[in-house]
């Protein structure tokens, strides 16, 4: 065992000294591919079904269909039980206005019915067929109701689709909320080349009324519609504007700081100053003290109109040329001297 590894030990030192690591690399890689094989292979084959499935799907027409007869029936009960037919209106457009209002109470039934043509058979139920009625001012609270479908009886390859909506259906979903509803229809199926939608009018939704004649009371607000609720309205007076004086007592002020500037030169001149050299660096001084100008006429604009923000890059570049200036002018008098 001894010999067989040092024999081992001196094949992997050459191994390392004439091909670097890209033998064990090689060898890692082909071990690799070999373990994934089973799964590539798997993939390819589920792809290439995948593909057939969708070329198959393709070649099949889509159904076009096509949406007419709408119409929305109103059903009053009479004694015995009885429901009899109070009103019908057809629907051409959407969205609609019904005028009058339609109503829906504890003694009503609203049908909603429409043909959809150019189906195969009149045995094909469509995936979704949906009427949904969402409240206008709470539209967090929606019921829906599922149509029924049967095939129409005199024209072949058409559906007719009925949606029945009762105060019980809508009080089994949302409790007895009452108020305004907006309608919106919904029929699809994969089969389908386009789906139908059309939204139609409002429908005013009155629940059972109570022991005393009044109507019941609304459910409270759900959490999500707590969340989202407007929130109470307040008010609020902002306090008033300071007065301040006129413009021109204010720029009659900052003259008068101004003047013991005046006086200062004055009393410069008066107090024997050595003056005599200025002519020799008269270049820097002037762009000495014009950059100290414009740093008061800045200050000065600021005060004026200047807004702080757009003061503070213009200062900025002023009070360098000023401090650059300044510089190069001491350093001409110490040369001097």
């Amino acid at each position: 065992w001894e010999g067989r590894f040092r024999r081992a030990e001196r094949k992997t030192q050459a191994g390392v000294e004439g091909f670097g690591l890209g033998w064990f690399e090689e060898r890692i890689t082909m071990r690799a591919l070999s373990s994934l094989a089973p799964l590539l292979l798997c993939a390819t084959l589920l792809a290439s079904v995948g593909a057939i499935s969708l070329a198959s799907a393709s070649e099949e027409e889509s159904l076009a269909i096509t949406v007419s007869g709408v119409e929305l029936s109103v059903f009053e009960e009479h004694p015995g039980n009885e429901l009899k037919l109070k009103s019908k209106e057809k629907i051409d457009k959407s969205p609609t206005v019904f005028d009058p209002a339609v109503h829906l109470h504890e003694t009503s039934e609203i049908r909603l019915s429409l043909e959809v043509g150019g189906v195969e058979s009149g045995d094909l139920k469509p995936q979704q067929r949906l009427l949904t009625l969402t409240h206008a001012e709470r539209p967090a609270k929606a019921a829906r109701v599922v149509g029924d479908v049967k095939g129409h009886e005199t024209k072949a390859g058409t559906l007719v689709i009925t949606f029945t909506v009762t105060v019980d259906s809508i009080e089994g979903q949302i409790g007895t909320l009452n108020g305004e509803y907006d309608a919106q229809v919904v029929v699809a199926d994969s089969r389908f080349a386009t789906q139908y939608e059309a939204t139609f009018g409002r429908v005013v939704v009155s629940h059972t009324q109570n022991d005393d004649g009044s109507l019941p009371s609304d459910p409270p607000l759900d959490a999500a519609e707590i969340e989202y609720a407007p929130r109470p309205e307040f008010e609020h007076i902002m306090r008033e504007d300071v007065k301040r004086p006129p413009a021109m007592v204010s720029m009659v002020f900052a003259g008068a700081v101004i003047c013991p500037l005046g006086l200062l030169l004055l009393l410069v001149a008066a107090s024997g100053a050595n003056l005599k050299r200025l002519g020799s660096v008269f270049p820097q001084a002037l762009v000495f003290h014009a950059a100290l100008a414009a740093v008061l006429a800045v200050v000065v604009y600021y005060w004026v109109e200047l807004p702080f923000l757009k003061t503070l890059p213009v200062l900025s570049g002023v009070g360098v040329g000023a401090a650059l200036s300044g510089y190069f002018l001491l350093n001409k008098l110490i040369k001097l001297d």
